[in-house]
Formats: structure tokens, sequence, C-alpha cells
């Protein structure tokens, strides 16, 4: 469960297991002069007035967070949520990158309308991305490797 207190600039929000590290701002984490969206692996996503926006993280640590709210959120019910990702995430996102852009569109593509299958030739790529997802992860599972991730 997350608390979430207000600041005239800032918000803050505590839930244990946030970040494994405490730090605040180096200049490293500053591209072309604008504040970072994640720091250490931890981004604050931001409903308000239903409207998704994505916070500058400003300090992490094991129990906090801090980070400033868009200047334009204008007033309203906020919700927020943190997110960390956890053990190999970047494996998880090349793999599926990889799926989507060299199995799905370019075989929902073929099936669906080089070869006028219509909306099964789509379907058809939709199960085949599916099956190999489900294989890439299941290999990568097997291998063990995540059981040496320290989150």
């Amino acid at each position: 469960m997350s608390s979430a207190t207000s600041e005239r600039c800032c918000w803050s929000s505590s839930r244990p297991g946030t970040s494994a590290t405490t730090r605040g701002w180096a200049a490293s984490d500053f591209q072309n002069s604008v504040m970072p969206f994640t720091l250490d692996g931890v981004s604050v996503m931001l409903n308000v007035n239903n409207t998704l926006r994505v916070a500058y993280v400003g300090y992490v640590s094991p129990t906090q967070v801090n980070f400033l709210m868009p200047d334009n959120a204008g007033a309203g019910n906020t919700t927020v949520q943190l997110i960390r990702g956890a053990g190999n995430t970047k494996f998880v996102a090349f793999a599926q990158f990889l799926l989507i852009f060299g199995c799905l569109v370019p075989g929902a593509y073929l099936l669906g309308i080089v070869l006028h299958m219509s909306l099964n030739g789509v379907w058809m790529a939709a199960f085949a991305y599916s099956c190999l997802a489900a294989i890439v992860m299941s290999v990568k599972f097997a291998g063990g490797s995540w059981k040496q991730i320290r989150l």
C-alpha cells in the first residue's frame, strides 16, 4: 500500500521495497538538460483527471520516492502509480520488440494483406507470435538465470 503527501511543488510517496538504492539526482541523470523520468529503475505514472502523465523522479530509497508533478497538471484528483521493474526486464523488452516487429507485424501484413487472407491471416500471425513468445520466455525461464537476480 502506498501513501502520498503533497507539497507546494513536489510529491512524496512511501512504499516499502521501492528501490534498492538511496539517492537523488546526479549530473549524469540529466539528458540534454532534461530532468529524468526514471531513477535507478523507478518511475512514476500519474492519472490526473483521467489523463496519464509521467512525473520527474527526483529521489529514490527503499521506503520513499520523491517526484515532481507536471506544471500543467491542473487541479483535481490524481492517482499515483510507482513502477519498478524487477528481474531481467531488458531481456523481456528486447525479446518482445523483436517478436512484435520481426514476427507479428510483418506476418500480419503478409498473411492479411499480401496473401489476401484478411482477418484470418492477421489472427494466424498473432497466434504464431504468441507461440514464439511462449517458447522464448519458456527457454529463458528453464535456463534458470532468473534465480541469480537480486531484487
